[in-house]
């Protein structure tokens, strides 16, 4: 149990002087770090859903109008 004195700060031997710097992969795609091909599947999934959103998941009203607009009618003359 640690009492209320200040406790010291572990230090370890041989500690390493220099920052390693870690670079994940995924092995399908070697060439480019993983955040970057993660960053690029959350754009496109943004997308598709922004697709989805404006063009399918309108409310009911909205849809109607839509879709009166883009109807062709032919209408005969006599």
């Amino acid at each position: 149990m640690i009492s209320g004195k200040a406790v010291k700060s572990l230090k370890f031997p041989n500690r390493p002087r220099k920052r390693i710097k870690v670079e994940a992969v995924f092995e399908d795609v070697p060439t480019r770090k993983a955040t970057d091909v993660c960053k690029e599947a959350l754009d496109q999934m943004k997308s598709i859903v922004g697709v989805a959103e404006r063009d399918y998941w309108r409310p009911k009203e909205k849809r109607k109008s839509a879709l009166a607009k883009t109807t062709i009618q032919v209408v005969r003359e006599r």
